[in-house]
């Protein structure tokens, strides 16, 4: 007996009204069913849809499935790279083309930054081993002089204003004298260049001068 109590017939058995009802009532389900699989499940055969569906055990398809317009790749299906290769070779060759540009740009920065402390470094050795250190005695009078004729760099200048000098020196820039050096006296000036140092006096003096002389200029 079937699961809706369709009798099994026996040879020469007749075939009642009922069993022919419960026959056709099960035929029915069964088209039924099989509507509802296909066409509310899987919205037809030619286009499957599954809408709110969690999880599904298994489901019989035709030969090619597609989902948004790509095929859904079965079980010992082959797969053909060639199609995805100039995409590949394309985004590859982008990468390697921002990486090679930031590695140059890394490169040029690093090159830049070595140039600069190298030359940092020449202005550091240069100040600290003057070159050669020079000395004279300079007149000064009432005019602004300058301590050298001309550009001349150094690490730094010692200035002794002679006992025999009745008058005060005064030191500073072109635009102004004003720090006084007392007769019998000396100072020092941490300067590049002895032609920054200008001197005036209310009179005749004399000034002796001790010079750490550069090999190159640094300001």
């Amino acid at each position: 007996m079937s699961f809706l109590g369709v009798p099994y017939k026996q040879p020469a058995q007749p075939l009642r009204a009922s069993d022919w009802n419960l026959l056709v009532q099960a035929v029915d389900t069964v088209y039924a069913l099989a509507f509802y699989q296909v066409n509310v499940l899987f919205g037809g055969v030619s286009n499957i849809y599954v809408a709110g569906l969690v999880d599904l055990d298994g489901a019989y398809f035709g030969d090619e499935i597609y989902v948004k317009g790509l095929k859904v790749l079965h079980d010992q299906d082959p797969i053909y790279i060639s199609a995805f290769l100039t995409q590949a070779q394309q985004q590859l060759y982008q990468l390697v083309s921002v990486y090679l540009q930031q590695v140059d740009a890394d490169i040029r920065s690093v090159y830049s930054q070595l140039v600069s402390l190298s030359g940092t470094v020449s202005q550091i050795k240069l100040y600290a081993t003057p070159s050669a250190v020079s000395s004279f005695v300079l007149p000064v009078t009432s005019t602004p002089t300058p301590l050298t004729s001309g550009p001349t760099p150094i690490k730094r200048a010692f200035l002794f204003v002679t006992q025999d000098t009745p008058y005060v020196v005064y030191v500073g820039g072109v635009s102004g004298q004003h720090f006084p050096i007392a007769p019998g006296t000396s100072t020092s000036f941490d300067v590049c260049d002895a032609y920054l140092l200008w001197l005036r006096s209310q009179n005749y003096s004399y000034v002796r001068v001790l010079l750490e002389q550069l090999s190159g200029k640094v300001c």
